[in-house]
């Protein structure tokens, strides 16, 4: 597994008119890959309290990723692993984790918790290797809530994920949704278990009844 987000190093940012609110923001920590984040609220319609997108903001969401629009507005939260080499959080450095390894040996796909989540999110995760980028989107629903969302490697065409430049994830939701995770890292997607034959259950009843009969032909 290759850690590439625990959520503890704290940023909160804001697109809306709430005084002292800025729409994006940079922040470092040993916790990152790379070393650096860059996280972007973008409000849609313009309201007060607009979008928040932040990071461990309070003691009560250490090592939790939120974003939550207001009830009047859509709105968008991006985050960008990318070294922070540029020091800009609204760019790309398509090559600043300096073709990072994400496979180490069997890593398959990308991962993270969904805590919760009140109405659906588009999720788009966009990757840079050494060549080319390729992204993947796909809905989020509040089905996913208390599950480990996994995207493969596979749906990438063409990345080579032992020599990747950078990572972003992009999160949409409509007005009010709200959606919080943690633990975004590369890893193994385990194996889905195997269902048991239908003849199995038959035979352990088999089993089970012809030790009740010895047991009253004893008694």
């Amino acid at each position: 597994m290759v850690s590439i987000d625990t959520f503890d190093a704290q940023s909160l940012v804001v697109d809306g008119t709430f005084p002292g609110g800025s729409p994006s923001a940079q922040v470092s920590g040993a916790s990152i890959i790379g070393g650096s984040r860059s996280i972007q609220a973008v409000n849609h319609d313009g309201e007060l309290f607009g979008t928040i997108v932040s990071t461990n903001n309070d003691a009560a969401k250490s090592g939790f990723f939120s974003v939550s629009n207001s009830s009047g507005t859509s709105g968008t939260g991006i985050l960008t692993w990318d070294g922070g080499t540029d020091g800009n959080p609204l760019s790309v450095d398509t090559f600043g984790l300096g073709g990072v390894d994400l496979v180490l040996g069997s890593n398959d796909a990308f991962a993270f918790d969904i805590i919760s989540i009140d109405q659906p999110f588009t999720l788009t995760l966009q990757v840079w290797d050494d060549v080319s980028s390729v992204s993947v989107t796909k809905t989020l629903t509040t089905a996913d809530k208390g599950t480990t969302n996994y995207t493969l490697f596979s749906e990438f065409a063409g990345i080579n994920f032992l020599k990747i430049g950078a990572i972003q994830m992009t999160l949409v939701g409509s007005n009010d949704a709200d959606i919080t995770m943690n633990d975004f890292v590369s890893t193994v997607v385990p194996p889905s278990p195997v269902p048991l034959p239908a003849s199995i259950p038959l035979l352990l009843m088999g089993v089970a009844a012809l030790g009740v009969m010895r047991n009253k032909r004893s008694s």
